[in-house]
């Protein structure tokens, strides 16, 4: 893989991750992949469901 294309996903990795986080934090803990995959598609990201729960 070219060293750009790696950089990409590791960043989209960060993102995703960070964006989970939050709305987990948000929730004071109490939402897990079912109601933040809705959560986040809301706000207009383009992520599955089996990417949160991993």
């Amino acid at each position: 893989m070219p060293d750009g294309l790696a950089e990409d996903a590791s960043w989209a990795d960060l993102t995703d991750t960070a964006r989970i986080q939050a709305v987990h934090k948000a929730s004071d803990g109490t939402y897990v992949a079912p109601r933040i995959t809705p959560e986040l598609r809301q706000a207009g990201q383009v992520i599955n469901h089996k990417r949160i729960a991993s």
